[in-house]
């Protein structure tokens, strides 16, 4: 009978801390699109900049629908924004750091991109 009266009290125990720990980790928060940083992404395939929240990469064009927008970084000798990718990439990749073209550092600031016009 002590055997039995163990079992459901280890069995009740292993329940109790699976539906805590379903309660506690349902996955990160939802952030409201107002709170996220405005970051600008590049188009992968014609170049064109767009300020919009960050969300992920790659990011869906506004206009195309396509998952084509790269998180991007300014060239002070290009005058333009180029793709970088992720943070990762960026934090892995010592050359995403740097204008393919001129070979020098890219930029996180730099003159916004227009709104696109509706």
């Amino acid at each position: 009978m002590k055997s039995y009266r163990i079992f459901v009290v280890l069995v009740t125990a292993m329940i109790g801390t699976g539906l805590l720990y379903l309660s506690t980790s349902g996955g990160s928060p939802v952030v409201p699109d107002d709170q996220l940083q405005e970051i600008v992404y590049v188009d992968s395939k014609s170049g064109e900049a767009f300020l919009l929240r960050a969300r992920s990469s790659p990011e869906l064009h506004p206009e195309t629908g396509e998952p084509t927008l790269i998180p991007g970084m300014y060239c002070e000798k290009c005058k333009a924004w180029k793709p970088v990718g992720s943070m990762e990439m960026i934090q892995t990749n010592r050359f995403a750091r740097r204008c393919p073209i001129h070979k020098v550092p890219l930029l996180r600031e730099g003159p916004l991109p227009e709104e696109p016009s509706s």
